[in-house]
C-alpha cells in the first residue's frame, strides 16, 4: 500500500508539474511607440486608451516570431527598454521590463 501512495503522489506531482508550464519566453527592444487607441464601451464613452505592438520579438534561442500585444497605459512603453513577453498558446499572458543582462545573448 505504500508503494501505490508513493507511485500514485509522484504520478501527480509529476502532473502537476507539467501542467505550470508558465509558458515561452520572448524579448522585445522597444523601437517604437506602437499604436494608440481608445476602448470604448456600448455606448461609445471612451474607458481606456491602450496601445498596440506589432513586432518581431526573439525566443531564448534567436529564433525570431511574429507577436502582437496591447498594453492598458496611458503611455507608450519606454523606448528601448527590453521587455521579455511570455507567450502560451500563442498568446501574450504577461509582460515586464527586464533589464539588458537579462536578455539571452542569442535574443539580443
Amino acid at each position: 500500500m505504500k508503494k501505490f501512495m508513493l507511485v500514485l503522489v509522484s504520478l501527480l506531482t509529476l502532473f502537476t508539474l507539467a501542467g505550470c508550464n508558465r509558458g515561452t519566453a520572448y524579448y522585445y527592444h522597444i523601437e517604437d511607440q506602437g499604436t494608440r487607441f481608445a476602448s470604448k464601451d456600448k455606448n461609445g464613452v471612451v474607458q481606456a486608451h491602450l496601445y498596440r505592438y506589432d513586432v518581431t520579438a526573439k525566443d531564448a534561442e534567436g529564433k525570431e516570431h511574429k507577436i502582437s500585444f496591447t498594453t492598458v497605459k496611458d503611455a507608450p512603453l519606454k523606448m528601448h527598454a527590453w521587455l521579455k513577453l511570455t507567450a502560451k498558446n500563442g498568446e501574450i499572458t504577461s509582460w515586464e521590463q527586464v533589464q539588458p543582462n537579462e536578455v539571452p545573448e542569442k535574443a539580443r
